[in-house]
């Protein structure tokens, strides 16, 4: 008998691919969902099928239908994208193609790739490391892509270059420039480098400059005690979790609040209504203006599917800034890059 857990993985998942939220800041291709199939209740489910699925389950029996496969955005998808550049904040807004069309741009890009760069400017305090050249040339670039409307940049660096070091000192110096108004610079990496990272900075620092750093693992920690630490580190796994524990929490409060609390019950009979701590999605860090300062995506081209998890994952986070690490920004083909290019849209 199919269990009710693969009826809200399936929620979950047309959740993902269908519905568009603004207030998450979770962005997804056009053409917008159906309002006749998703028009009830704050996350727009499709509550006569909930109901069918309690009444099954009541009855010990479930029909199931074939799920049909959710089809791969065509290589234009990101024209038909909700996605937009604010500029200035409160200025006007581009369409993401139209932006990458303007002078505004093609400025941006000149200044990102020009070579005549003084690199030696910008001094790293209490580094043990030498910077190689190239280095130093991508902290400083990292920073002037911080003030362009992207408010972001994908370091494409080969393998062994010391894009991480690169990233995290440029990260710390955004950090440094807009404290007390940011939070703590976040990493989000595979699990098998998340003590690769935290070497990084124990190495290449000293001890009396050392960022303060720790590795969030569990969700039992406050978003209070995790703003006092400068970089945090967290895998993907874990990032996803998270954001499935949010997910799931709203489909239960959404079928709650457009139907009632029973048929709530009876289509999650294993959900415990119970409040978790979220450290990574709480409303404490724009309440206490303390929103991730940086987001540095280790392996960016992990998430380059926009109907990924990890993708909904990383875009549901609260960060102002974004570095993307990635030894292979085009990774089959050219067109992957436009899904990573989105996390650096000054939508945050």
């Amino acid at each position: 008998m199919a269990s009710i857990d693969n009826e809200l993985k399936d929620l979950i998942q047309g959740y993902i691919s269908e519905v568009k939220d603004n207030s998450e800041k979770i962005h997804y291709r056009s053409p917008l969902p159906d309002s006749a199939k998703f028009g009830i209740g704050r996350f727009l489910l499709d509550m006569p099928r909930l109901q069918e699925i309690a009444e099954e389950q009541a009855n010990g029996k479930i029909k199931r239908q074939p799920v049909p496969k959710i089809p791969k955005p065509p290589w234009k998808w990101l024209e038909g994208s909700q996605q937009h550049v604010n500029f200035d904040g409160d200025g006007p807004s581009l369409h993401i193609v139209e932006y990458l069309s303007s002078t505004e741009w093609v400025k941006h890009r000149v200044l990102i790739t020009r070579n005549d760069i003084d690199a030696d400017r910008i001094e790293f305090t209490g580094l043990r490391t030498d910077l190689k050249s190239w280095q130093k040339i991508a902290v400083v670039k990292l920073l002037e892509a911080c003030n362009s409307p992207l408010e972001g940049a994908i370091l494409g660096d080969d393998t062994g270059l010391g894009k991480s070091l690169s990233a995290l000192l440029a990260a710390l110096a955004k950090r440094k420039e807009m404290f007390p108004y940011a939070g703590p610079v976040l990493v989000v990496c595979r699990a098998g480098c998340v003590i690769q990272w935290l070497e990084e900075i124990y190495t290449h620092f000293d001890k009396a400059h050392r960022p303060r750093v720790l590795i969030v693992d569990t969700p039992d920690v406050s978003p209070r005690y995790l703003v006092t630490y400068d970089v945090l580190i967290c895998s993907n796994g874990f990032l996803k979790r998270r954001y499935s524990e949010v997910l799931q929490a709203e489909l239960f409060s959404s079928v709650a609040y457009g139907v009632n609390i029973d048929v709530a019950k009876r289509c999650f009979p294993k959900y415990i209504h119970k409040r978790k701590p979220q450290p990574l999605h709480s409303g404490l860090y724009r309440y206490l203006n303390q929103q991730f300062s940086v987001l540095i995506l280790d392996e960016a081209h992990d998430a380059r599917n926009p109907d990924s998890l990890l993708y909904a994952a990383v875009q549901s986070l609260d960060y102002l800034h974004a570095f993307l690490l990635t030894a292979t920004p085009l990774y089959n083909s050219w067109n992957d890059i436009g899904g990573s290019c989105l996390f650096c849209l000054g939508l945050h």
